[in-house]
């Protein structure tokens, strides 16, 4: 007879992601709003990933409108505790910052890198055609 797993043995999604080698981004966005003598202050963070990474689908990823075979997942208060101790212990660098937010990649790989080749390889098999 089968049992379900416990609550704390559920995997968090950046070691799902880190276990299979999977190249991946967080964007954290940073929104300030203001009006009527009242500022509010928003802060959301994202995981992003290439399509070709289909299975994991099943982890509420989402296609993001402009990006070619990118998804997204937005990230929840338990993500966020595991992506701040992956950026203590240096597993995620921050690769931009700006007042609107920041951008952390893998330290040993680089999803603008990845991205950017696979765009390159797209672009160079389609010179020719039509």
């Amino acid at each position: 007879m089968k049992t379900k797993k416990n609550e704390g043995d559920r995997k968090n999604i950046f070691e799902i992601l880190l276990e299979k080698n999977i190249c991946f981004a967080v964007i954290d966005t940073q929104f300030r709003f203001s009006g009527d003598d009242l500022e509010r202050y928003s802060r959301e963070y994202f995981i992003i990933l290439d399509k070709s990474d289909k299975e994991f689908a099943e982890y509420r990823f989402v296609k993001i409108k402009g990006f070619y075979d990118v998804f997204e997942r937005k990230l929840n208060d338990d993500d966020i505790l595991v992506l701040n101790k992956l950026i203590e212990n240096k597993v995620l660098t921050k690769y931009k910052y700006s007042e609107k937010g920041r951008i952390y990649e893998l330290k040993d790989n680089s999803f603008r890198d990845f991205y950017e080749r696979k765009m390159n390889r797209i672009f160079n098999l389609n010179i020719f055609c039509c």
